[in-house]
């Protein structure tokens, strides 16, 4: 430890000070260490005057008082001071005026004034009562007279503080030895024997502090530590687990918490010098105890589990976490069932949760390993029921249901109606549906899948939306399967040869794969409809029948209804709205459908709005908009339904610069003016609380409206003029698409797509569409 010794040395001698230079100097003398001796002795010579004041050199002993009074190197500005401390010392203590005759000496009498020795010496009674003491007062006293009449060497050297005058010519052969009296204060005598001069002010030493830090002592500490129990050098105690034991220190094990809460109680391992471990495997007890030497741990796949379980039974914490993310990191579909159920045994939330995500959002690679057939019911009906299990055909779910059945059919048997209860019936396609479903041996012999099963028969198969919708309603809730956002269009017009033909396609895009693909088609072509969306399903309610391959209209506005069900990919049949009406608006609002305003058959503006709920099937009117519209911006925001803008007349058109708002709470409308409000044929989209509305007939103007405070402003403007276009939200970023920029009868319509990002108020163009899309079509955002 030599070099913690040298870091104390240097650490002390910077804080020498007058009063604890003494005790210092007899340390390092103590201690043999050399350096540090000369140090601290130096400092006590040199600064005699103020350490004398200290209580230290008081308790000095007779041997080191004369040591250190005696000394050449005592810094002193007059001899009286050595005397005067000499005094100091023995009348400390009554017994040790017996050491005068020791301590005399030490002060070089010839070198006082005449002045003190006579009047401060020789008036000390136990001084003189002392011949030894008397007899060198008298030689001093002799030397003062005789130096009056020659010169003469004192008995004495005097110390190095005094000045020496070589014999010159003049002087018989002699050194003559003068005192150096004070010239501004006390001289100072330092280690190379220079002279000075120094201030009389009083000196005084700062506290001063070092720290010695070396910080791979720890680590060295632990690593010797280590060598010993390997060694089984120095150990305390063995923890023995099956056939092994493994030599420990318990001051090193109680840093764990559970070995100290062992050795601190009132166990037997406090006592004893084993501590016994049942119930884990020498290897994992091997790999925890060098942990807790060295901080180091490997885990693999292959005994990740049983550190796990160890760490979290013998409360290595940090082991665990590190555990919980190794084996999350390695989520497989052969093992997140186990790790689900594991996880939970030990209550470590984030990785049960992390393994039952896993399982559902893969369930299709899942469902087909054999570790799912030994899953508990309880967490089987749970797993399948999910709404988040990620499923590309819900006939897959039938299917890995009747597996389980199977694996262990004597015992499983009365469970298949629990079972058939985790499948959406409803989203089983058709032909699956009555060809596997229904005629499954296991659902055959229960009664209640039958019923089950018929129900789902009449409810897919059958178009109608009888008193039974309801209930159809709930079994067919789609689960919220994993996907990625799309954009969607919904039929509209393209021109064709110049002529305006409608169409029937529903097509998707997705900015991650830009392409557009087919989706599904409309019921019937349609001109001018009205279209909302959830996220597994389309709302088209009414418009214009057409003919989309002559273009040819049939001239009838229809007031039909239906749903597109993307679970099942097909269209389910609504009840009919009161009314028939197209260039409307649509919006989904609380799980409900509103349409608003419009035109009739007879292109007559309308007022009528009403609202459609899927639980019962129904249509019922609600109060009428303050101002009949059509082709007025419509969007669901805040709770409430706004219509901004639009034509109060279809030929010619004459817009509005009203903002109509609608409460489902209070079934009232209510409305703002504002100058910036002219469109028409416009398509609005809410984002971060506010309403977008976004060009229209015909300008490329952008509004905002914020409900919160009312107001209206503008943003930046789309590139070019658009309407009767559509957009929608995707990403933070909305999408627009198709539009003609005059008037229908003289104006293509566009085939271009751009987005505008709120963060940087821009428009950037993102491609083109391959349909040449106009007229009252929407394009949604939908999963």
């Amino acid at each position: 430890m030599q070099d913690v010794a040298e870091k104390c040395c240097y650490l002390l001698e910077a804080m020498l000070t007058p009063a604890n230079c003494l005790g210092l100097w007899q340390l390092a003398d103590t201690l043999d260490q050399g350096s540090f001796l000369l140090r601290a002795q130096q400092y006590a010579l040199h600064n005699f005057q103020q350490v004398m004041q200290h209580e230290e050199m008081l308790q000095l002993s007779s041997q080191q008082i004369v040591q250190y009074l005696s000394h050449d190197d005592l810094c002193t500005p007059d001899e009286h001071m050595v005397f005067t401390a000499a005094m100091k010392w023995l009348e400390t203590d009554t017994h040790r005026k017996a050491c005068i005759t020791k301590l005399m000496p030490s002060v070089r009498l010839e070198h006082v004034t005449p002045e003190f020795l006579v009047n401060s010496v020789e008036t000390v009674p136990f001084i003189m009562d002392n011949s030894e003491c008397a007899q060198f007062i008298s030689e001093a006293k002799n030397y003062h007279l005789i130096r009056v009449v020659e010169k003469v060497e004192p008995k004495y050297k005097p110390r190095k503080s005094y000045t020496t005058v070589p014999s010159g010519k003049g002087i018989r052969g002699k050194q003559l030895w003068a005192q150096v009296r004070k010239m501004g204060g006390p001289k100072n005598n330092p280690s190379k024997g220079n002279l000075g001069i120094t201030s009389a002010a009083r000196q005084s030493v700062a506290e001063v502090g070092y720290q010695l830090c070396k910080p791979e002592q720890p680590s060295n500490v632990l690593k010797l530590l280590c060598q010993q129990r390997k060694d089984a050098e120095m150990t305390d105690i063995a923890v023995c687990c099956e056939d092994s034991n493994f030599n420990c220190h318990k001051a090193v094990l109680a840093t764990n918490a559970y070995f100290m809460a062992m050795f601190s109680a009132d166990m037997r391992e406090n006592q004893n010098s084993e501590a016994i471990l049942k119930g884990v495997s020498p290897d994992i007890v091997s790999r925890l105890i060098n942990y807790i030497y060295t901080g180091e741990i490997t885990m693999t796949t292959a005994n990740a589990q049983d550190l796990l379980e160890a760490s979290c039974h013998y409360q290595f914490h940090a082991v665990r976490e590190a555990c919980c993310t190794f084996l999350q990191a390695n989520l497989h579909p052969a093992n997140c069932i186990g790790m689900w159920q594991f996880a939970e045994v030990l209550a470590c939330n984030q990785l049960q949760e992390a393994a039952k995500q896993y399982a559902l959002h893969n369930f299709p690679d899942v469902c087909v390993e054999s570790e799912i057939l030994d899953l508990p019911l309880d967490h089987m009906l749970e797993y399948l029921s999910s709404d988040k299990l990620y499923v590309m055909e819900e006939g897959t779910v039938f299917d890995t249901a009747m597996r389980w059945m199977n694996h262990d059919l004597a015992n499983r048997r009365d469970n298949v109606r629990d079972m058939l209860g985790t499948v959406r019936l409803i989203s089983v396609h058709p032909s699956y549906l009555h060809n596997i479903v229904s005629k499954n041996i296991l659902i055959k012999q229960c009664p209640e899948c039958m019923k089950l099963v018929e129900q789902a028969k009449n409810h897919v198969l059958l178009q109608d939306c009888g008193s039974e919708w309801a209930n159809r309603a709930r079994m067919s809730k789609p689960r919220d399967c994993v996907g990625r956002s799309v954009l969607v269009i919904v039929g509209g017009m393209v021109k064709v040869d110049r002529k305006e033909v409608s169409t029937d396609k529903l097509i998707y895009y997705d900015p991650q794969d830009p392409k557009w693909r087919l989706l599904g088609k409309l019921p019937v072509p349609l001109l001018s409809p009205g279209v909302a969306a959830t996220r597994n399903s389309i709302y088209i309610t009414g418009g214009k029948a057409m003919l989309s391959r002559t273009g040819e209209e049939d001239d009838t506005v229809t007031n039909k209804a239906s749903m597109y069900s993307l679970a099942i990919e097909r269209w389910l049949e609504l009840a009919d709205m009161l009314d028939a009406r197209r260039s409307h608006g649509c919006v989904l609002l609380n799980g409900k459908v509103y349409v608003v305003g419009g035109l009739d058959q007879h292109d007559v503006v309308m007022d009528s709005a009403e609202v459609y709920d899927p639980e019962i099937n129904r249509w019922e009117s609600i109060m009428p908009l303050s101002r009949a519209v059509c082709a007025a911006a419509t969007a669901a925001c805040q709770g409430q339904l706004y219509v901004i803008g639009g034509s109060t007349m279809f030929n010619p058109i004459v817009p509005i610069n009203l903002i109509q708002c609608f409460s489902p709470e209070t079934g009232r409308w209510k409305y703002v003016e504002s100058s910036l409000v002219n469109h028409i044929g416009t398509p609005a989209v809410t984002m971060d609380g506010k309403i977008y509305a976004i060009a229209g007939a015909f300008h490329n103007h952008v509004i905002v409206f914020s409900p919160d405070t009312n107001q209206v402003t503008r943003v930046a403007n789309i590139s070019i003029v658009r309407a009767l276009h559509s957009a929608a939200m995707l990403d933070g970023k909305i999408y627009c698409t198709g539009g003609i920029r005059d008037a229908p009868e003289v104006a293509d319509p566009y085939n271009s797509m751009e987005y505008y990002d709120p963060e940087s108020d821009t428009w950037t163009a993102a491609g083109k569409t391959e349909l040449l899309s106009m007229s009252s079509f929407l394009m949604l955002g939908v999963q």
